[in-house]
């Protein structure tokens, strides 16, 4: 099976999938929105952590917005996500929640500046979320992590 590199333990697989579950999930959005950032949260990180294709069953749009996922690194990210696409910065989020969930203890590991920096960031992304998308769930969630990891 494979792992998580952050902690070595977690399967590698709850990521997309938790990300995918949870766009389901967004009653506020609509169904077509939903069902295509399941689409692409579930296939966004093949490009990056595997040396597999995109699935063909995914659709031309989602393999854009897939595509619009991918930087450099996380410096990278932070800097040009805003010059993507509104629905890539909404996935994004999703992504980066469920990167808080599972990784906040790498996050400190890697020292103050990275950990701040990343919680900023995902503050960013929550604003954007809300101002373009409504108080989501996926926005109720963050600002729940902000509240909890800024103590």
């Amino acid at each position: 099976m494979a792992i998580r590199k952050h902690d070595g333990s977690t399967p590698y697989s709850i990521h997309p999938v938790w990300c995918a579950m949870t766009i389901l999930a967004e009653e506020k959005l609509p169904r077509n929105i939903r069902e295509l950032g399941a689409e692409v949260l579930l296939n966004h990180d093949v490009p990056e952590d595997t040396t597999e294709e995109i699935p063909d069953y995914v659709s031309e749009e989602g393999k854009v917005l897939i595509s619009e996922m991918i930087f450099a690194d996380s410096a990278d990210e932070m800097q040009r996500i805003w010059t993507r696409s509104k629905l890539t910065i909404l996935f994004k989020l999703y992504d980066k929640v469920s990167n808080w969930l599972d990784s906040t203890t790498y996050f400190k590991k890697q020292g103050a500046k990275y950990y701040y920096d990343r919680l900023d960031y995902l503050v960013k992304l929550t604003d954007f979320a809300e101002e373009n998308f409504g108080n989501l769930n996926i926005v109720i969630m963050a600002r729940a992590i902000e509240k909890e990891r800024r103590k």
